[in-house]
This record gives C-alpha cells, structure tokens and sequence, in this order.
C-alpha cells in the first residue's frame, strides 16, 4: 500500500538546482555580463560577484527546501502530490484519469541508477500532469503497478453498475 507519504531521492536536489539555474542562466546573463565586463569600477564588479555568490546559494538552499517539502502517494484511487513551503499546492489526479506513465532517465538520473516517471492525464497539456525527477526504477514500477491495478479494479466495478441512459435507448 503506498498511502504514506514519500519523497524522491536526494538526487533531485541536484535536478532542482540545475534547473533553476539554467532558467536563472537564460533570464539574467546578459545584464550580468554587462555589469560584470563593461564597467570599470572595482567596486561594481565585486558586488556583481557577491551577488552570484549568494544567489548560488539561496539556489542551493531553495533546492533542499523544495525535495523536502515535495511527497507523493497513492490514496483512495487518486496519486496526491503535495508541494511547497509557503505556498503549499496539493494535486490530486483521480486514478481514472491517468491515460499513460512513462519512465526515462537523463544523465543524472543514470548516474544514481535512477529514473523520472511522467503521469500524463487526459487534460491534453503539453507537459506531464505529474512529474517525480529522481525515484528509484523499482519505485516506479511499484507505482505503475499500483496505479494499473486500482485503475483495473475501479474499471471492473464500474462495468457491474448499469447504465441508465443505455437501457432507455433499448426501449
């Protein structure tokens, strides 16, 4: 039974970061660069530096926070993530809705022999309605399994309840 709470690997810290600071690379690289090279002042350069300097902290601390606070599981026929410190955002996808998972793994999670399992639903997004970055691949077959056997058994007790709209058409 996964109705408890549980966290992906500690690795996702490290895809979390990489990936705010590749979309902090895209947003400000050029302002620094111009702050940073063009001016003369010692001074200015040395602030710009401080400043990264604290960003790529505040990076790393912001990733820690959002591995810990970011848990998943499966609970009444739904997979409820739940996420954030402040702002606290919780989804929960029925599991009827849940058209396909998929399981791939990038360069990191090759490196901690792990995986990142996609949920896509039938909302016809663009993105994954639910993305785990960094889970090992017996975790994810554990859900996958969990996912199709409450999907299979909630399909097989709705095949037993009649359908009032189809009887009235055979009349």
């Amino acid at each position: 039974m996964m109705s408890e709470p549980r966290r992906m690997h500690p690795a996702a810290v490290i895809l979390n970061f990489i990936k705010g600071l590749v979309e902090t690379v895209k947003n400000f690289i050029i302002p620094f660069g111009v702050v940073l090279f063009l001016n003369q002042s010692h001074t200015v350069k040395m602030l710009a530096i401080a400043a990264a300097v604290l960003f790529f902290i505040a990076l790393v601390v912001t990733s820690i926070i959002k591995w810990s606070k970011f848990t998943y599981r499966i609970e009444e026929d739904e997979l409820r993530i739940e996420e954030g410190l402040i702002n606290k955002k919780r989804r929960y996808i029925p599991i009827e809705r849940i058209q396909t998972i998929n399981t791939s793994a990038g360069l990191i999670q090759q490196m901690f022999k792990l995986v990142k399992l996609q949920v896509e639903t039938a909302s016809g997004g663009t993105e994954a309605e639910v993305s785990l970055v960094a889970i090992t691949q017996a975790e994810a077959e554990r859900i996958q399994q969990a996912l199709f056997e409450r999907k299979k058994a909630a399909e097989d007790t709705g095949a037993d309840v009649p359908n009032p709209l189809a009887e009235t058409a055979e009349e």
